[in-house]
């Protein structure tokens, strides 16, 4: 008898050791639900809470609160890279650096975050909310984005050697171009891993981004390209594709000693009439040449647009060309190059 008591009072206080240890009773409100948890502790672990009627949604909220520490990272990257804008088309570049960048982070993040694991998850009984725990060990995120950051910098050493050897002009600010965005991407990275970090250090850069830029930039005005509108509504580009060339920061030249050709097309279909409006329907056609006459690439984009009086259809039209010329131009260019083949 005295021996069944041994087992059973050994047996009461493993018992009550192991509720202490997560610093609740069964069936009570967890430690972390409200404050911090003593099993998955800040300094080892990156956290997020959720709360639902239902356990999927809770654990997803949970997920979600967890991947919020990396989007934040990400608008924090878009903000210093606008610090990095020169003058000169500054705009431009920033504004495609921005939009590769970003959707490149976001993209890793993605890969990243599916190491959070649901560490726990708990009811409340009384007013039937789900609660749940998201964790992912901050070792394996540091040991991820330190991989990441590591590939991104040996890229970036290949890219600035490219450039400094390649012969074409074009080529020559694709792998520049290539550079910059290799370490802004890492910018993203290194301050996802500064909160992950927690000394707050992070693994800086031996790259000077805001240098990068500007030896990037002092490439485009080199290129010398001559535009070349063809077509019946030749017209409507005829500003339009200099305006652009220029604000990529390229030279724009009419005579015969351009490094490259740019021809644009516009097709358009007649105007129709369907529920009050006007539609105007066509495409937008990009060739590059170079001095040898040889085709480099070719683009095309689908424009649409309407409007409730037959003469603001053009105009509409217009605004379109203008607007995918400004935004996809030097981004299309590099496209055309084998860097950019080989990186898309």
């Amino acid at each position: 008898m005295k021996h069944v008591k041994l087992i059973l009072s050994v047996m009461l206080l493993t018992h009550l050791l192991a509720c202490s240890s997560t610093g609740s009773k069964p069936g009570s409100e967890p430690d972390w639900v409200s404050g911090n948890s003593s099993k998955y502790s800040n300094q080892r672990y990156l956290l997020g809470r959720g709360q639902a009627d239902d356990t999927a949604t809770a654990e997803d909220r949970a997920r979600a609160d967890l991947a919020k520490i990396f989007v934040v990272n990400v608008n924090v990257a878009d903000i210093d890279k606008q610090k990095f804008s020169s003058s000169t088309a500054g705009e431009q570049s920033t504004s495609e650096f921005t939009s590769e960048v970003s959707r490149t982070i976001v993209t890793s993040t993605d890969k990243m975050l599916k190491g959070v694991q649901i560490a726990d998850i708990w009811k409340d009984e009384t007013s039937k909310t789900v609660h749940a725990l998201a964790a992912l060990p901050r070792q394996q995120a540091s040991q991820a984005i330190r991989e990441e950051i590591s590939r991104l910098d040996s890229l970036t050493r290949l890219s600035i050697e490219a450039a400094a050897n390649a012969q074409d002009p074009l080529d020559k600010i694709a792998y520049a171009r290539r550079a910059v965005i290799a370490q802004q991407e890492r910018l993203g990275h290194q301050q996802a891993l500064q909160i992950i970090d927690t000394s707050g250090r992070g693994d800086p850069s031996e790259y000077d981004v805001a240098k990068l830029i500007t030896d990037y930039e002092k490439l485009l005005p080199r290129v010398r390209i001559r535009p070349v509108m063809l077509g019946e509504n030749e017209g409507i580009v005829a500003s339009a594709l200099p305006a652009a060339l220029s604000s990529a920061g390229f030279t724009v030249t009419d005579n015969g000693e351009a490094d490259y050709i740019m021809e644009v097309t516009l097709k358009l279909a007649d105007t129709f009439q369907k529920e009050g409006w006007y539609w105007g329907r066509g495409v937008l056609l990009m060739n590059l040449r170079d001095q040898q006459n040889t085709v480099l690439g070719q683009k095309e984009w689908p424009i649409k647009a309407s409007a409730r009086e037959q003469s603001e259809v053009m105009i509409r039209v217009e605004r379109k060309a203008d607007d995918i010329l400004h935004k996809e131009l030097l981004s299309t260019m590099v496209g055309f190059t084998q860097v950019g083949k080989t990186t898309k």
